[in-house]
């Protein structure tokens, strides 16, 4: 039986996997990881990194390996960008039981995630919108230089309207509760355009944030 993730062992269990057997095997992915559970792609000046927060991504496992070879060998020449996607958000400001999941990934990967230069993060798992700051260890960055997190659950289920928890109130830009879509923009090596987008208003700009790298000109 699958059981979700704790503070001691923040991916969880799903018994050695059979949950995810169907995707795994109907879905192709880049042969560069594992499946459709850990792969990167490039679309434009734009390098895509997809993880699995459900599986091991803890020290020592295969997927923190992958992580560490890929994210730290793109040629930031050829694609200046660096986008991760992954399900469960690293940050989130909703007051909930999965405040302690969340620490643990911050605790686990976000080093890295620095160090590689990330620009954004994108999630989902949550039903609603959120998209902090640049951050850095819960603080604002304000250099910038640290990834911004953005958490877009608003695809059509029922969405979630959590009370903000007071210690996140710094450190988030935008929160919503409507249904959605996001989009990435790179208009060139330097200015990269993160919006949020709501149904209801036909695709409407409800969100937006430039995050801009002058060094990369």
């Amino acid at each position: 039986m699958w059981q979700g993730p704790t503070p001691s062992n923040p991916y969880g269990d799903d018994s050695g996997g059979e949950a995810g057997v169907a995707t795994f095997y109907r879905y192709r992915a880049p042969s560069n990881g594992l499946g459709v559970l850990y792969y990167s792609f490039d679309i434009g000046s734009v390098h895509f990194v997809h993880w699995s927060s459900e599986h091991d991504y803890t020290e020592g496992s295969p997927q923190n390996a992958f992580l560490h070879k890929d994210l730290l060998s793109v040629d930031r020449s050829l694609t200046p960008w660096l986008v991760v996607a992954q399900h469960r958000p690293m940050y989130n400001s909703g007051d909930d039981g999965d405040w302690s999941i969340n620490q643990g990934m911050v605790t686990a990967l976000e080093g890295l995630f620095i160090q590689a230069k990330v620009d954004l993060v994108i999630s989902g798992h949550y039903h609603n919108y959120l998209r902090t700051t640049s951050l850095k260890n819960y603080t604002v960055d304000p250099t910038g230089a640290s990834p911004v997190y953005a958490t877009v659950g608003t695809g059509g289920a029922t969405y979630h309207n959590e009370t903000i928890r007071p210690d996140s109130l710094s450190w988030t830009a935008s929160h919503d509760a409507e249904w959605g879509f996001s989009s990435v923009e790179a208009f060139n090596r330097s200015h990269l355009l993160f919006s949020f987008h709501t149904n209801i208003d036909g695709g409407k700009v409800k969100d937006s944030a430039w995050i801009i790298r002058p060094e990369r000109i």
